[in-house]
């Protein structure tokens, strides 16, 4: 039996990056990236760090395309969410290919995985060591 399980890669290009991610929960999977601003990732992972994650704005990571400044097509979407009052949560992906692309190759995929706050600090730290290192991959949920 499969576990579930997150990928997380970072190519860098100067001070642009383009993250992606692949997730397998159970026989439904996909992957997903999009492009962005290594600085502007960074500051999103305090949030990630945060005791307790904010139920009114949870720290999130989001790209895709962009039109005057608002994104106009979402191709990645990673959040980590209070799920209850007692400390549960959950990290939620949205992934997708660009619809740019013909509508027979068009996919999109949503997950929802149980997490908790040990993982959400590892993801900020993992993530913000690829930035520092100009790049590489790590996994979450992987079946060891």
């Amino acid at each position: 039996m499969t576990k579930d399980r997150l990928t997380f890669r970072l190519t860098t290009d100067g001070d642009q990056g383009e993250l992606f991610i692949e997730a397998i929960v159970g026989r439904f999977s996909g992957a997903g990236s999009a492009w962005f601003n290594l600085e502007a990732i960074e500051d999103q992972l305090a949030g990630f760090e945060a005791c307790p994650i904010s139920r009114l704005v949870p720290p999130r990571i989001q790209g895709g395309y962009y039109d005057s400044g608002e994104l106009e097509e979402e191709h990645l979407f990673c959040s980590i969410v209070p799920t209850n009052s007692t400390g549960s949560l959950a990290f939620m992906i949205r992934l997708a290919t660009p619809g740019r692309v013909s509508s027979a190759c068009r996919f999109s995929f949503s997950g929802e995985f149980a997490t908790d706050y040990e993982q959400a600090r590892r993801f900020a730290r993992e993530l913000r060591a690829l930035i520092s290192q100009g790049g590489g991959s790590f996994v979450l949920y992987s079946e060891s």
